[in-house]
């Protein structure tokens, strides 16, 4: 159950990361790889959140 709640908050933290990198450059008309990154990472963070939730 722990793997499954980390996987599936690994890859919706990825697609939060990937949403917020597109509006981001929609947003800004920044485009650069940085930004995206940034998002991605702040994505994967949130993931770690949900997984340490969905855990207890």
């Amino acid at each position: 159950m722990g793997n499954k709640a980390f996987g599936a908050g690994k890859n919706q933290g990825i697609k939060i990361g990937l949403e917020m990198g597109k509006k981001a450059l929609e947003n800004e008309k920044v485009k650069t790889a940085v930004t995206g990154g940034v998002a991605a990472v702040l994505g994967l963070i949130g993931g770690a959140i949900i997984k340490a939730l969905s855990s207890k």
